[in-house]
């Protein structure tokens, strides 16, 4: 639980972290999820402006639907994953 409580923190407070992704993976029920809500929310709650998404894996039904999911917690838009990847890609891409 320390361990990804100082990971998530030295990510998420390092300068130049805009667009970071973190990946934390282990056995399940060892509260992976709940640390890296709990960090989250304290940092939001001390001013730090950023978005947080949260992709579980394990809840969804093909590895590609990670891109709808991302697509609409920025958009708020619901696509079919390819769409989404499509229109991310797009997104990205053109530096929007």
């Amino acid at each position: 639980r320390d361990s990804i409580e100082n990971f998530v923190l030295e990510m998420l407070s390092a300068p130049g972290g805009d667009g970071r992704t973190l990946y934390v993976a282990g056995m399940p029920g060892t509260g992976k999820t709940a640390t890296v809500r709990e960090v989250v929310r304290a940092l939001q709650e001390t001013g730090n402006a950023f978005r947080f998404v949260e992709v579980n894996a394990m809840r969804l039904p093909q590895p590609n639907h990670a891109y709808a999911l991302l697509w609409e917690a920025l958009t708020g838009e619901k696509r079919g994953a390819d769409a989404a990847a499509r229109l991310l890609d797009k997104r990205f891409s053109s530096g929007e």
